[in-house]
């Protein structure tokens, strides 16, 4: 245990020295010493007895093995040895980051020691820390936490060394936005908006496909979709209205970015968009023709007299609606459904509007939905009306589908009662 400690100092305490000498030759000019400090067998176990019973015996060990490596090596008793070089250079390989909220960035740092190779920083040759914890926090490792919108300089500082007793530091400045969300997927062809950022200096928006600027894109102003590019570049400050149109599936990657007086990039925070596959998007509906209320029974009240109450036909037209697929080539299927308060029964359940495909129940009226759209007489129903039938919040559901079975839906509530009289 003893040669292993020994040893082990040498190593530790002397490694510019050693590289010059043979470490045998010290090892074994240490064990003499030793044998020579204490000859006899029971001399030795009484000394270890000594050495390692107490705190005081391992301090006073420690002390003999640093009179000892100075004597073997020839260094002077009154110099304090250190395993840490000359540091050359501190370079910061990494951190021109802006980091969102919530978001932990690690810092990658080079430390360059006198006659050693460059090498990555570890926790025992640097420390940092933050001049500004509200905006962000560092960790011993250099993990960056961004805790505010705002400013933070972090300070890299080399652990001061006596072998040189130089000290090295450099300061990188970490800016901190705040994203209130950041999308993750788009559809095909259809607008997609980039989240404004909080922060207290100047922010510039790009976005990129296949390493290339994405352009400004031809907006039919019916449908809504991109129908074409110009020649423009998608390029934004904070203070624009950001929307973007992918007009090919991939991944698209956003990045904001702060500059310099010269207009170069200095730091950014990147993220990434996938679009996928196209959907159906409603073009048009007359949703105003689908009342919000209704009942059983249906009252008009005379345009004369107020209190006189004619009752009138409780059929509802439903629209036909009008969907498109935002890759124009795919056809779509709609799909129509009511649904009763009760366990979200289904009454009605069309397939596909215009096939009139689908499961009707208890329902015996007209099942035939035009373009004109389709009339749905209350009174049809087996059960409305009847003891068994509970009144309430009933949900029209229209669904558009394309063949890649990407949905787009639209939802209508109607609080059926048994009388319902129809404003004036």
């Amino acid at each position: 245990m003893c040669e292993y400690e020994i040893e082990k100092r040498i190593n530790a305490a002397c490694s510019e020295r050693i590289d010059a000498l043979d470490a045998d030759a010290i090892l074994r000019k240490a064990k003499m010493n030793l044998e020579k400090a204490a000859p006899e067998k029971n001399k030795r176990s009484s000394i270890k007895t000594f050495l390692f019973s107490t705190r005081r015996g391992i301090a006073a060990f420690t002390a003999a093995v640093m009179v000892l490596t100075a004597l073997c090596v020839g260094l002077p008793l009154g110099l304090r040895l250190s395993n840490n070089p000359v540091v050359e250079n501190l370079t910061v390989v990494s951190g021109n980051v802006i980091g969102a909220v919530g978001m932990e960035t690690p810092l990658l740092v080079k430390i360059k020691y006198a006659g050693k190779p460059e090498r990555k920083a570890m926790s025992g040759d640097v420390k940092f820390t933050s001049d500004n914890e509200n905006v962000a926090t560092v960790d011993k490792d250099g993990v960056v936490a961004a805790n505010g919108a705002g400013n933070a300089c972090i300070l890299i500082e080399s652990i001061e060394n006596a072998a040189g007793g130089n000290k090295m530091s450099r300061t990188v400045d970490i800016p901190i936005i705040i994203l209130d969300f950041v999308p993750e997927n788009a559809y095909l062809n259809t607008k997609v908006t980039l989240p404004k950022a909080v922060a207290d200096f100047d922010i510039f928006v790009s976005v990129k496909f296949n390493g290339e600027d994405v352009r400004v894109a031809e907006v039919d102003a019916r449908t809504g979709f991109a129908t074409g590019l110009t020649a423009e570049k998608v390029a934004f400050n904070n203070d624009d209205i950001m929307s973007f149109y992918p007009v090919e599936t991939g991944r698209y990657i956003v990045e904001y970015y702060t500059v310099d007086v010269s207009g170069d990039k200095l730091k950014s925070l990147a993220f990434s968009i996938w679009c996928g596959e196209s959907r159906p998007v409603l073009v048009n509906i007359d949703d105003w023709l689908i009342p919000r209320e209704w009942g059983a029974r249906v009252f008009e009240r005379d345009a004369e007299n107020p209190e006189i109450l004619y009752e009138v036909s409780n059929s509802i037209r439903f629209p036909y609606p009008e969907f498109v697929d935002s890759n124009y080539g795919l056809p779509v299927i709609v799909e129509f459904r009511i649904y009763a308060p009760t366990n979200y029964l289904r009454v009605i359940d069309f397939y596909d509007i215009d096939k009139n495909e689908g499961n009707f129940f208890s329902y015996n009226g007209n099942i035939e939905f035009t373009k004109d759209g389709w009339e749905f007489d209350v009174t049809q129903l087996q059960s409305f009306g009847s003891p068994e039938f509970e009144f309430g919040l009933f949900t029209v559901l229209y669904t558009a589908k394309n063949n890649l079975n990407m949905p787009s839906l639209h939802y209508y509530p109607i609080l059926f009662s048994e009388e319902y009289i129809k404003p004036s």
